[in-house]
């Protein structure tokens, strides 16, 4: 794999080294790939399992919770709504009432 300054790189005993970067230098063909590693003896050659790398660009985004209609006994449900390209890296820790009592999930819900 050939050297990408500031992007990837080949240490000295073959690992490949994904250094943080700045969003301007991401690249799909480096940050959202498939990399297999090969060792290869005398003996033969072989493959490892394929890993999939994909980048993460931190930024910042807003969490909303949008107001909901409800009829007395009926029950409401409110939803914490991310924005999608953070969504499988974000998990809601608890919910704010009145910024003085947190509601912290549980498995009895």
């Amino acid at each position: 794999s050939p050297q990408v300054e500031g992007v990837v790189q080949v240490a000295e005993n073959g690992s490949l080294v994904f250094p943080p970067f700045p969003a301007h230098l991401y690249n799909a063909h480096v940050h959202a790939a498939t990399y297999t590693c090969r060792a290869s003896s005398p003996a033969g050659t072989l493959l490892a399992t394929p890993v999939i790398v994909r980048a993460v660009v931190v930024g910042e985004y807003e969490v909303q919770v949008y107001d909901q209609l409800v009829m007395s006994g009926n029950t409401a449900v409110l939803r914490c709504a991310v924005p999608s390209y953070v969504r499988e890296h974000v998990t809601v820790t608890s919910w704010l009432h009145d910024n003085t009592f947190n509601i912290y999930p549980s498995l009895h819900g």
